[in-house]
């Protein structure tokens, strides 16, 4: 009995001295699991951070929605996007998948499910696809729809295919014709026709494949255009004397039609750097269409001068005019004032599209002014010589990239020009003015002085 008692007594001092221990323990064990509570909600909002910040470098908008069609997130271009977000994928494509198919798509489980959506005249393409967790098929995860922007890839889409359209009916009409006009002379034949009939034939045959033939030069030029390998020989040019040459060309054309015509120059001296090609063409195309829609007896002027940095010629004349809605589409290519009797000018439709984007390869601008029934004024504005040719030198020495046709052009020129010493001009706060002033001039006096001009 005394044995059990002893026994009793150690086991009631032992039990309480594990409580006694465990006590003196538990605050600790309390401060581990606080401890490893606040790493884990600290390693998940890590990861809430790190993802939210993934999805804002996103150049898409995205939306995800869970296992159970409610949504879990979203970034800022997604709502700046669509300005509403549902909070439930069932929402979401009633809302924005009803008439585009979208929706239709989902509830038949079809492997693509996307659509069109269009707002503020600006074209989102919305795809929605099913996401599973470590890749297995079995593990539903929920959708991800993503959101991106292609307004601009649409738009030039309808504009190539508005153009394909364009070069086809241009081609066609022309063709038509010579091989109407062939077919005629021979089933009939040479000698059973009038020799007057069959000289008109050919003539109009000619024409037509002249016509073809300009087409498919200008075609060339703008694909040469648009891919950045169009040919300039650039140089220091005299626009008065440039434009004196096209007038005196284009003079019998004018006299056809007893127009008015003729070209004043201003400044003693209207120096730029650029194409001659390229600038005889810009101005070409305007003059021609000039003559071209000023009826009989009419007039037609070019003037050359200078205003601030810029030298301008402007060719005004006293045609029909444009109506003002025409105006915005003027420089679009094939486009035409005259939707009905535009065959009665002939041309091509790309003369002032073509020479819009030569102005712009320059550094300059093209503006009109016109009105219904009172004539029309187009103005090329392109920079002086000197300082086109400064501003190109202080973008180099500054190690600026220059990497357009006609900088490229600016840089070769003066290279042979300036002396090493010159490259070593410094700019902005630690500039040496006097230096750099002489440079400038010599450049100036090059310009005006030694350079090849036209």
């Amino acid at each position: 009995m005394e044995l059990f008692l002893y026994i009793l007594i150690a086991v009631v001092a032992t039990m309480l001295l594990m409580i006694v221990v465990f006590r003196s323990m538990l605050p600790k064990i309390s401060e581990k699991k606080d401890q490893e509570f606040l790493r884990t909600i600290n390693h998940i909002a890590k990861e809430r951070a790190e993802a939210n910040a993934i999805l804002a470098s996103l150049s898409i908008g995205v939306v995800a929605y869970g296992s159970d069609h409610r949504l879990l997130a979203t970034n800022d271009l997604a709502q700046e996007m669509l300005k509403f977000i549902p909070d439930t994928i069932d929402s979401f494509l009633n809302y924005y998948g009803s008439e585009n198919g979208m929706r239709a798509a989902f509830l038949i489980r079809s492997s693509e499910v996307s659509g069109i959506y269009e707002r503020d005249n600006r074209v989102y393409q919305i795809k929605c696809e099913p996401r599973h967790l470590d890749g297995s098929a079995n593990r539903f995860a929920g959708h991800v729809i993503m959101i991106q922007d292609v307004t601009e890839s649409t738009r030039l889409e309808e504009e190539r295919r508005a153009f394909v359209a364009n070069v086809s009916h241009e081609l066609k009409t022309p063709l038509t014709t010579i091989k109407s006009y062939t077919e005629t002379l021979l089933d009939w034949g040479l000698e059973e026709k009038p020799q007057e009939s069959v000289r008109s034939d050919l003539v109009r045959i000619y024409e037509d494949s002249l016509r073809m033939e300009s087409l498919i030069a200008d075609l060339l030029l703008l694909s040469s255009i648009d891919s950045k390998a169009h040919y300039m020989n650039a140089r220091v040019l005299d626009m008065g004397s440039l434009c004196r040459q096209i007038t005196e060309r284009l003079r019998p054309s004018a006299e056809d039609k007893n127009l008015d015509f003729g070209c004043l120059v201003l400044p003693a001296s209207a120096l730029v750097f650029g194409d001659a090609n390229s600038i005889e063409r810009i101005v070409t195309n305007l003059l021609v269409n000039a003559i071209k829609y000023t009826p009989t007896g009419g007039r037609v002027q070019v003037s050359v001068g200078n205003i601030a940095e810029d030298i301008y010629v402007k060719v005004k004349d006293s045609g029909n005019g444009i109506p003002a809605e025409e105006l915005p589409n003027l420089f679009d290519r094939f486009y035409r004032v005259d939707k009905t009797g535009s065959r009665q000018y002939g041309g091509t439709g790309l003369g002032l599209a073509i020479a819009h984007e030569l102005t712009e390869l320059h550094h300059g601008r093209l503006e009109v002014e016109s009105q219904a029934g009172t004539g029309s004024a187009f103005t090329l504005f392109l920079p002086r010589a000197d300082r086109y040719l400064i501003q190109v030198f202080l973008r180099l020495v500054n190690n600026d990239q220059v990497d357009d046709i006609l900088g490229k052009a600016a840089a070769q020129t003066l290279s042979k020009t300036l002396a090493d010493s010159d490259w070593e001009v410094a700019t902005g706060p630690t500039a040496d003015r006097k230096h750099l002033r002489h440079v400038l001039e010599k450049i100036g006096q090059e310009v005006n002085n030694k350079m090849k001009i036209i």
